[in-house]
């Protein structure tokens, strides 16, 4: 049996391959075609994406290109306008020579009334610019004041007690106005003692250094000797444990004592 399957491969040709071998090689044959269609379709593929690519690129471009030029300015519609002033061309035509038109006339006018002949005044009925008088009235008339009946004594009376009352309602209304005032004032004048008491509440008598001559104090921090002034008030003494100020206007004198 060994021998019989070895004469018949001696047999076989050796240009000729055998069933196996064929197989093999169909198969690698097949499968180096689907590797090279794959290759194939996927250059195809990345051209067309290239493709793609490019034309979307310069699509963009383009696009950018036109945005950054300036667009051309586009002649509006002016014939609504043009119609417009043309009309309003022609009413001003118009009236300026309707202007003319009555303007012609006027010269016209004074040109005939200048040439009217004139009548002398002497010649003419009546004067225009003579004043007539009625008949009966003398150029000067006098008025007479109208005669007024005298009054009686209870209208006499009556007025003068109407005087007296006006007199008297007037001097209560002015005592009123001067009552209304003065309170104003002592108002006005108790506010402002109000604010120097305020004012002199707030110093401080500091101290007292009495000398030969004349002794001097400190009033917040301040040394002063008589006649001078701190915030206002004027130093007219000082004595072994206080001193005195005094406020001009209105005239105020207080006392400030060294603070135990």
């Amino acid at each position: 049996m060994l021998e019989f399957m070895t004469d018949q491969q001696d047999n076989i040709p050796e240009g000729q391959p055998t069933q196996p071998n064929a197989n093999a090689q169909q198969a690698e044959g097949q499968t180096g075609n689907a590797v090279a269609l794959q290759r194939a379709r996927r250059a195809k593929q990345s051209s067309v994406a290239l493709i793609v690519t490019f034309c979307a690129v310069a699509l963009a471009l383009l696009f950018m290109i036109n945005r950054a030029q300036p667009q051309a300015a586009k002649a509006a519609p002016i014939k609504a306008d043009q119609s417009q002033i043309e009309a309003a061309i022609k009413r001003l035509t118009g009236l300026s020579d309707e202007l003319a038109t009555h303007m012609d006339q006027l010269l016209q006018r004074f040109h005939e009334l200048s040439a009217v002949a004139q009548v002398a005044l002497e010649d003419l009925v009546k004067n225009p610019f003579e004043l007539e008088l009625l008949a009966g009235i003398s150029p000067q008339v006098e008025l007479t004041q109208q005669e007024q009946p005298e009054p009686n004594a209870a209208q006499t009376e009556r007025a003068a007690q109407l005087q007296a009352q006006e007199q008297a309602r007037i001097q209560a209304e002015e005592e009123r106005k001067q009552l209304a005032e003065l309170a104003a004032r002592q108002k006005a004048e108790e506010a402002r003692r109000q604010q120097v008491r305020q004012a002199a509440t707030g110093l401080r008598l500091q101290g007292i250094v009495h000398a030969a001559d004349e002794g001097v104090c400190i009033i917040d921090g301040q040394v002063l000797s008589i006649g001078q002034q701190i915030k206002g008030f004027e130093l007219i003494s000082i004595k072994a444990n206080s001193v005195q100020l005094r406020w001009p206007d209105p005239e105020m004198t207080f006392t400030l004592k060294i603070a135990e």
